[in-house]
């Protein structure tokens, strides 16, 4: 069952970078600033078939991780997060620079590993794949790096 849930969510992001352009929603038509609500990494990929989730809210982080190889390193779960640690990284996130990034080409033809952000807000929704070379881009992905165990 969890070997579907990998393969198809490999062949759904796979796909999706094929297709991802700048993808957003419509912004809400009023004058509030605009809020991060939450963040979400996702990757893929690999020669060991691999899946990572890491979802942080105003409250929580969630992080999923397995290897279609390895089922024995797979692992799951919540917790709590620091206010202030969500403060800083929330804080540090150039909403209008993360607009701005250009998605990267997949590197699934070449056992590499493709990794989507996404940034929902209480405005819109935008999400980037690939995006190495955008700086709010790396800074999304480098902090969620320390939630999954090596």
């Amino acid at each position: 069952m969890l070997r579907n849930f990998i393969y198809v969510s490999l062949l759904l992001v796979s796909c999706n970078s094929q297709n991802v352009k700048n993808s957003t929603t419509p912004p809400a038509a009023n004058n509030e600033s605009e809020n991060i609500e939450r963040l979400e990494v996702i990757s893929s990929g690999g020669m060991l078939g691999s899946y990572s989730s890491c979802i942080l809210t105003k409250d929580s982080v969630y992080v999923n991780f397995s290897l279609t190889m390895d089922s024995l390193k797979n692992y799951s779960y919540q917790q709590e997060i620091n206010e202030n640690d969500r403060q800083n990284l929330f804080k540090a996130i150039g909403i209008q620079d993360f607009k701005k990034a250009v998605n990267g080409e997949s590197q699934l033809a070449f056992d590499g590993i493709d990794t989507k952000i996404t940034i929902k807000t209480n405005k819109e929704e935008i999400t980037k794949m690939n995006a190495f070379t955008n700086k709010t881009w790396k800074i999304i992905f480098d902090s969620t790096a320390k939630y999954f165990k090596h």
